[in-house]
């Protein structure tokens, strides 16, 4: 994964002061769920593909990432606007599987440069948040968690035509032992950035979540799966499924599920807890891992899984 000067966080345990700063309202926070257009997609990808090889090399230990890679993990970008002020709109790349998990893998920001685009912030983890500042172009707010009370937040200022990290903080237990009570601290890494009152607002009508995101035009359609749908490992060895609610069109946010458990076809060369699936044996055919959850009335696709 990248390294980055991001935070840790779980949204809603944060409890602050008042923000120096409004939160941009929710028309102006992203247009949530505005769907850009084939055209835009198209002139985006060769800027979004060098971040994804990157990204790509970071993940797999390869310099090279196959094209087949590079087509995969472009097909699980989504493309959001976000109205950064004077910048004008920009476009929120987030490569994500929909799996529930609140850390993504690549949240960068991209605007218009002639005919191309080019990006300004790079981010992974979750966010950003729109808040304005004194200035004509808003700050953006990154997060990344490790459980409650162990997220943090990096705010990002628009600088020399990029973002920048401008302030940075951690959520720390309350050492009264109160609970899920948090308070922030400095990051212990990167030093000497100052802190921000209120990096993540907990209520909701001062930053509401957007009620719908899109994927493309068109309806919603569900199409839950396990993610890698077919791997092969040797006897001894493992592999991690991720539960993946991918979609097209418009869909609920958050979309309903309902929790499952996990098994294999061939327990006796297989086993598989909490999706990691490991190979005890050789296969005489693929073992196929089924989660028995469900997301918007949905079964998820299994995923098979050959040991040899």
């Amino acid at each position: 994964m990248r390294a980055r000067c991001l935070l840790r966080l779980v949204v809603g345990c944060f409890c602050a002061a008042a923000l120096p700063g409004a939160v941009l309202g929710q028309a102006a926070q992203a247009e949530a769920g505005a769907a850009i257009t084939p055209a835009e997609k198209a002139s985006l990808r060769p800027v979004v593909e060098i971040d994804l090889k990157k990204l790509l090399a970071s993940m797999d230990n390869s310099s090279t990432p196959s094209q087949t890679g590079l087509d995969a993990e472009f097909a699980k970008c989504t493309f959001s606007r976000i109205d950064l002020g004077a910048l004008g709109s920009a476009v929120l790349v987030d490569e994500t599987d929909f799996s529930g998990a609140t850390n993504q893998a690549m949240l960068d920001v991209y605007i218009r440069a002639g005919r191309s685009w080019r990006r300004i912030a790079e981010g992974e983890g979750f966010g950003p948040r729109v808040v304005a500042n004194a200035g004509s172009v808003p700050d953006l707010v990154f997060g990344w968690t490790g459980g409650v009370c162990s997220a943090s937040y990096t705010l990002l200022r628009y600088q020399r035509g990029e973002y920048v990290a401008a302030g940075c903080d951690r959520e720390v237990s309350d050492p009264q032992g109160n609970g899920d009570d948090c308070s922030i601290a400095a990051c212990e890494s990167p030093a000497k950035l100052p802190t921000f009152p209120d990096p993540w607002p907990a209520a909701a009508d001062r930053n509401p979540a957007p009620a719908t995101i899109a994927n493309g035009p068109g309806p919603c359609t569900p199409n839950p799966v396990l993610d890698p749908a077919t791997a092969t490992v040797a006897p001894g060895g493992s592999v991690t499924l991720e539960i993946a609610m991918r979609f097209a069109g418009t869909c609920p946010s958050p979309g309903q599920g309902t929790d499952g458990a996990w098994t294999t076809s061939d327990p006796a060369n297989t086993s598989v807890t909490g999706g990691v699936v490991t190979c005890l044996h050789p296969t005489p055919s693929p073992a196929i891992v089924r989660y028995t959850g469900s997301w918007m009335g949905k079964p998820f696709l299994p995923a098979a899984v050959t040991c040899q």
